[in-house]
């Protein structure tokens, strides 16, 4: 209910500036930019997942790939930035696979090595693997950036991040 200030009457109700939760009309919207979230909260989440149309598939000895990407744009340059990805690998064919992993903010390898670390030898066809890899970032920017979870093979079959593979960025108050 709001307070008539009008001569002196009702100033008095005017304390020291702070508003109570019995202050505010239920109706009321309050704007999201003017709430301050303790740190460590969940500011925001994000997330993307391969789906068996977009499921990525990596030749042999053919370098390195993106097969997931995901921008954000954090709300303060204090805020980190958790990086969630899991990945579902497979190898068919009765050759070799050598996988290595990445994980980048824009174009800067924030997590992972080019090495070569996930091998199947040619007793194991038709291979299925899958692994979790997690990293919390802090950016310091509030400017959009892209994380991006990127694969090679060094191997002499193919290997592919299988349907389901997904990857969630989940902002962090500072």
């Amino acid at each position: 209910m709001p307070t008539e200030i009008s001569g002196s009457t009702g100033v008095n109700k005017i304390q020291d500036g702070t508003v109570v939760d019995a202050d505010i009309n239920s109706s009321a919207a309050i704007a999201g930019s003017k709430l301050v979230m303790p740190s460590g909260s969940v500011l925001q989440v994000k997330e993307t997942i391969l789906t068996n149309s977009t499921a990525v598939v990596i030749s042999a000895g053919s370098g390195q790939t993106d097969a997931l990407s995901l921008a954000i744009t954090p709300s303060s340059s204090s805020s980190k930035i958790l990086v969630l990805v899991h990945i579902g690998y497979y190898k068919r064919g009765s050759g070799t696979a050598s996988s290595g992993y990445t994980i980048m903010r824009d174009s800067t390898q924030i997590e992972g090595t080019d090495a070569y670390f996930h091998y199947a030898d040619s007793a194991h066809s038709n291979w299925w693997y899958s692994q979790n890899y997690h990293v919390l970032d802090s950016p310091n920017t509030t400017s959009s950036i892209t994380y991006k979870w990127r694969f090679s093979n060094s191997g002499s079959d193919s290997i592919g991040a299988q349907a389901a593979s997904k990857m969630t960025l989940m902002e962090i108050a500072g």
